[in-house]
């Protein structure tokens, strides 16, 4: 089992838990982190593309050239047309009921 960091320690020993002080109802046994991701240009654009705040709709009759900005951007930057992605510092938590 890995080595729990001072957040997951408080996590395991119920010190983070919306307030609640008494302890979590399980053992935490199996931390997995989700792996690095490689996109190529055109997942990169999808995926900034996919955000609220980016939503194609709102470029409204622009979409078009700013898509080709982009991939004049990334094109720039990666002559292999791969970029390197990292999903963040979602983890899945496995564990049992004690006992």
């Amino acid at each position: 089992m890995p080595v729990l960091s001072e957040d997951e320690t408080a996590v395991a020993e119920g010190r983070r838990t919306g307030g609640h002080t008494g302890a979590v109802p399980y053992d935490p046994t199996i931390y997995l982190g989700l792996p690095d991701l490689l996109r190529d240009s055109e997942s990169v654009l999808s995926g900034y593309l996919s955000l609220s705040s980016s939503a194609p709709h709102l470029f409204g009759d622009r979409l078009d050239d700013f898509a080709g900005e982009v991939r004049a951007l990334l094109a720039n930057r990666s002559a292999q047309g791969i970029f390197w992605d990292w999903p963040g510092d979602t983890e899945v938590i496995m564990a049992r009921k004690p006992g």
